[in-house]
């Protein structure tokens, strides 16, 4: 389905959710047509604010999210992989800011992208509208791995889906959580989150469930 549609459900029985382009295109960015952009002229502030919350859904959600990008990522599509925790780009892939080729702007995504991709490199890409390969992707850390499209791209999915799934949801959830704080926080502010974290977590039932686990020589 959708994305906006996947992230306004309840996720509270999932434990692991894995963004992918259904076609060819990982994302080809907002429908151009001229019936579109009469919808959108109609009500922008809405649909602009629209897109905030589900980029803040993605970004906040307590469930790990791994982009399988299995084609290339157009305009307002390029904010996905950066939501996501882990990102498996096909080696075919690209990334393409072409807004400013449509005398538009990468307003809305360039202050969920710009934090993680640089001011530099973000205002080279954004500029110039230049398609942005796997392999210089993998260079700037955008992708955490790069694969041959196919069946390495879904059986190194499949690995990634299976590391997250041995992890107990509550400290996976926290440590998503504690990172997102760290980044955007100052230092002072940073170490009473972290030790707050801890603290919470040290006295959680994943805790006590885990070592057990371990005191007996099991697999959680």
């Amino acid at each position: 389905g959708d994305v906006d549609d996947g992230f306004d459900q309840d996720l509270s029985s999932v434990r692991v959710v894995v963004l992918t382009g259904a076609g060819n295109y990982f994302s080809s960015g907002m429908d151009l047509s001229a019936r579109n952009q009469g919808a959108m002229k109609m009500d922008l502030k809405a649909k602009a604010a629209a897109f905030v919350r589900l980029c803040e859904s993605i970004r906040t959600s307590p469930v790990p999210v791994v982009a399988r990008v299995n084609g290339p990522v157009l305009g307002g599509g390029c904010v996905l992989p950066f939501l996501a925790d882990v990102r498996l780009f096909s080696a075919t892939a690209y990334m393409q800011f072409a807004e400013v080729r449509r005398g538009l702007l990468p307003a809305m995504i360039s202050a969920f992208i710009v934090p993680r991709l640089g001011a530099m490199v973000s205002q080279e890409v954004m500029l110039t509208g230049r398609r942005v390969d796997a392999a210089e992707l993998k260079a700037l850390n955008v992708a955490t791995r790069v694969c041959a499209p196919g069946q390495e791209l879904d059986e190194t999915t499949d690995q990634f889906v299976d590391m997250l799934l041995k992890g107990a949801s509550g400290a996976i959830a926290r440590q998503k959580a504690l990172v997102q704080f760290v980044a955007t926080h100052r230092h002072r502010e940073a170490v009473a989150e972290a030790q707050l974290a801890f603290r919470k977590q040290m006295t959680s039932a994943e805790f006590r469930y885990g070592v057990s686990q371990f005191q007996r020589k099991r697999k959680p």
